[in-house]
């Protein structure tokens, strides 16, 4: 197997073990311009979902149900006055 295929191939695939920095050092390091293209490619691959959820979940949480853990003083259980 060739040894850029698999490199890019690993900047696609690093989402699950070395999230953003694979891609940047690869694209950093490598001198094949396939390569390259592949680890940028990558990296905005793993950029989307993250800014997804930073840019639109994170805040549409807070806007309609006041924040990810909020409960508005609400208790899942309910107390008894006894």
């Amino acid at each position: 197997m060739n040894t850029d295929k698999l490199i890019a191939a690993l900047c696609y695939f690093s989402i699950f073990f070395a999230g953003f920095i694979l891609p940047v050092v690869v694209y950093i390091l490598v001198q094949n311009p396939a390569v390259k293209r592949h680890a940028l490619h990558a990296l905005i691959s793993h950029i989307i979902p993250a800014a997804t959820i930073v840019f639109i979940i994170i805040p549409f949480s807070f806007l309609v149900g006041g924040g990810i853990c909020s409960s508005h003083g609400a208790s899942v259980y309910p107390v008894s006055d006894h």
